[in-house]
């Protein structure tokens, strides 16, 4: 037993031996630990759209926040030109100031002076005004003033010109951390996807790192779902967009954010888009009965002559997620609340009319009475005799058997009510 114990050292500790064999074990990391907390893992499949889009926004909040205004270069899909700083000094200023109010000047001057308006001749003398009284302030200056100014000019330059330097190399090292963080959230058949797209470039940029390149792949491939036929693909796409209508109980965001995936692919797919006006109008038919009264709004004021519909989907949706509605309380009183605060009714029940079957075997539907105690049975019985009362009252014959020996033969059911009769008082 002795011998199977490990062996310690002086101090207590393991030999070196021992040491190494655990070190060389390697500790077990699941898989989702790569992916970035807070970000939903993009998919490549059917609704590959609709992750695209969960995928971007997730992305927004994270990426957004730590790397900015990158960030806003990867949506936008191109980085911006560079653009270095120019020197500046007293006399290049002053050639300038001549030259921006020369070029405003010609334009007018070009006009005979007979055609002129009276507000084309106010702009003129203004503008010479203007041009006069910098030729002034310039020549004003003295040159040990005018050497101060140079200097300060210098010192700007400089500052402008680290500065960009500066944000240059933060942009040349952000982005493998950004292109990493996206492609850390990306699924095994999303990426095998992207490398059927770039082919023989895929090694390229892996190697560039660019996030910029990476996003535009993933906005080629994921923002429509492709089974390799075109014309399969376009009718689907029409088909879902004539098919969209706001679920029972459905935000107005989700819903819109559905009509911007669907268009998005449909983009995509170089597929023909509905213009601006269309696409407000279907986003207002569209919507549930909450918005009722928005839409007989606007067809009451095209009759009139007013000229109020939406003519775009960014305002449409502004337009109802301001709309407010008049709401009456139980006790009487009426107030307007906004319509995307009113619950809107869920379930198939309460939109779906029920048929004719369903009316007639609710309406013949019969409640049966609860178990009756003794004290609810002589108060029955009370009724019965003095009022009329249908025969389903007492067709417990134990209740009549038990309860009431005054009425021992058994009732025939009827539909009629039973006629009052007189008991006989007990001798």
């Amino acid at each position: 037993m002795g011998k199977d114990r490990p062996r310690k050292s002086k101090d207590g500790e393991r030999p070196k031996q021992d040491q190494k064999e655990e070190s060389t074990k390697k500790a077990y990391v699941p898989k989702n630990k790569l992916k970035t907390e807070g970000v939903t893992e993009l998919e490549y499949n059917r609704y590959s759209a609709t992750s695209f889009c969960n995928f971007e926004r997730d992305l927004k909040m994270v990426a957004g926040k730590e790397y900015g205004e990158l960030f806003g270069y990867v949506l936008r899909g191109m980085y911006p030109p560079e653009t270095n700083p120019k020197p500046k000094s007293v006399d290049g200023e002053r050639e300038r100031a001549y030259y921006d109010y020369e070029e405003r000047i010609e334009p007018i001057e070009l006009i005979p002076e007979p055609n002129r308006t009276q507000e084309q001749k106010d702009e003129l003398q203004r503008l010479k005004t203007q041009q006069t009284a910098s030729e002034l302030y310039y020549a004003s200056i003295r040159p040990a003033a005018k050497a101060l100014m140079d200097l300060e000019y210098k010192e700007t330059y400089a500052a402008e010109r680290k500065e960009a330097t500066a944000k240059r190399e933060k942009l040349i090292k952000d982005k493998p951390c950004l292109y990493w963080l996206i492609r850390s959230n990306i699924s095994e058949t999303s990426l095998t996807k992207i490398k059927e797209l770039a082919g023989a470039s895929w090694e390229d940029k892996e190697r560039a790192q660019d996030p910029v390149e990476l996003w535009a792949s993933l906005k080629e491939t994921h923002t429509a779902y492709s089974t390799g036929n075109p014309h399969v693909d376009q009718q689907a796409l029409r088909q879902s967009y004539a098919d969209l209508k706001m679920f029972t109980g459905e935000t107005l965001i989700n819903f819109k954010l559905r009509v911007t995936t669907c268009l998005r692919a449909m983009e995509a797919m170089k597929m023909t888009i509905p213009n601006d006006q269309d696409q407000a109008n279907d986003f207002i038919t569209r919507l549930d009965n909450r918005w009722a009264s928005l839409r007989s709004q606007l067809a009451n004021d095209y009759l009139r002559g007013i000229s109020s519909q939406p003519g775009t989907l960014t305002e449409a949706f502004l337009l109802a997620s301001n709309w407010r509605v008049v709401v009456t309380a139980a006790n009487g009183q009426t107030s307007t609340v906004f319509a995307t605060s009113i619950q809107a009714p869920r379930g198939r029940s309460v939109t779906r009319t029920r048929t004719r079957r369903v009316r007639l075997r609710m309406a013949r539907r019969v409640r049966r009475p609860k178990t009756l105690t003794r004290k609810d049975v002589g108060c029955v019985m009370e009724i019965i005799l003095r009022k009329n009362a249908h025969w389903w009252l007492l067709r417990n014959r134990e209740i009549r058997t038990r309860h009431c020996p005054l009425i021992q033969t058994p009732i025939k059911p009827s539909l009629r009510p039973m006629r009052t009769t007189k008991v006989p008082e007990p001798t």
